[in-house]
């Protein structure tokens, strides 16, 4: 693991000043191990001389350092799809009961913010907690549902007195088995603009999704591979139907289907086009409609002027792009279409009453 940009100050604060040394004494090529042993000695025999003793070996760790593996990154990683059973299958369900005994293996990573490349939904079975979506805490208890999207961030709360189901797939295995039509409601199906990421047991009501998800891991882990893969595509159908149909229900306000197509055309128009313009006008001739109507749609589906949704999007992005790389403020600059940083900087502290270098160092606590 790489480690990027670590500062004197914040390496004086993690690392105590044996592991210093002996990483030092690991890490450095031959020729320097003499030297390094030398000054280590002299650092704990005289300590008048430990001030420029610890900038030297300081130094030499983060020459060194890109070696280590115990380092903890700053950095929001990005999950990829994977798993050993069933490893062509991009498709994965598990109790959380499992996934909690997992998470004692894999240091607690799960409830560190990070971006997923997958699909995920959650079925509360029994117990309470929080997960964490894009920095927005939601709370869920018994009974409830949650949708999380690829390209998200997210993060597991602390609580494990709770047990459910959570299934993980990507498009690719919709798009393989040819649920075209699936894959396509996926950005409707997974959109928080649209619906909340989280369905409360109120709203889902008898629509029996437990004994589905019940069905579906008892499929999953059948040692019978013949239709396997078939009857999880349908049993994953059935479950995006009864989503639609909750979801339905949660907003019978907006009967307009055009709009919602058109809103989402926005949206992918405004995924791709960014980072060269955030002007509402470019986007409603883009879709060949007046600002005006554009506007009207926005208003109806997100309670939002189009103008707002842009500029909301847009810190959103920016969050993602500050706890997910090490990319400098000039380049996101430049990146979402700003003339210069001190805009750029106005603009993000505007929105999150922070600066992006704020904003970064507070994830970090």
């Amino acid at each position: 693991m790489i480690v990027k940009n670590i500062k004197f100050i914040k390496a004086i604060k993690i690392y105590t000043p044996i592991k210093i040394p002996i990483a030092i004494i690991i890490l450095s090529p031959m020729p320097e191990i003499i030297l390094q042993i030398i000054l280590i000695s002299i650092y704990f025999t005289y300590p008048v001389l430990k001030k420029w003793l610890s900038c030297h070996i300081l130094k030499m760790f983060l020459k060194y350092s890109e070696n280590l593996d115990f380092i903890q990154m700053d950095d929001i990683p990005n999950v990829n799809f994977y798993k050993k059973t069933y490893p062509e299958l991009e498709f994965e369900i598990m109790t959380l009961d499992k996934l909690h005994k997992r998470r004692k293996n894999i240091s607690n990573k799960l409830i560190k913010f990070h971006r997923i490349n997958f699909f995920q939904i959650i079925y509360i079975s029994k117990g309470s907690g929080n997960h964490f979506i894009d920095f927005e805490r939601y709370d869920f208890e018994a009974g409830d549902l949650i949708l999380i999207s690829d390209n998200q961030i997210q993060s597991f709360g602390r609580n494990i007195e709770n047990d459910g189901y959570l299934i993980l797939f990507t498009e690719n295995f919709l798009i393989k088995n040819m649920l075209h039509r699936e894959s396509d409601s996926l950005g409707r199906l997974f959109n928080n603009y649209l619906y909340p990421p989280l369905l409360k047991k109120s709203i889902i009501n008898n629509e029996n999704l437990l004994n589905i998800f019940q069905e579906m891991e008892f499929e999953y882990n059948n040692e019978e591979l013949f239709h396997k893969e078939e009857i999880l595509i349908h049993l994953l159908k059935i479950i995006f139907l009864k989503i639609s149909r909750i979801q339905k229900n949660l907003i019978p306000r907006i009967k307009n289907v055009e709009w919602i197509q058109i809103f989402s055309k926005f949206r992918k128009e405004l995924k791709y086009g960014i980072s060269q313009t955030r002007d509402a006008d470019k986007y409603a001739e883009m879709l060949n409609i007046s600002y005006k109507h554009l506007n009207i749609i926005c208003k109806d589906i997100t309670n939002l002027s189009v103008k707002k949704f842009i500029d909301n999007y847009i810190v959103l992005e920016i969050k993602k792009d500050l706890a997910t790389t090490d990319i400098a403020v000039k380049e996101l600059t430049y990146k979402y279409g700003f003339d210069e940083p001190t805009n750029f900087i106005k603009f993000f502290k505007k929105n999150t009453g922070l600066t992006p270098i704020q904003f970064k160092d507070q994830l970090k606590k």
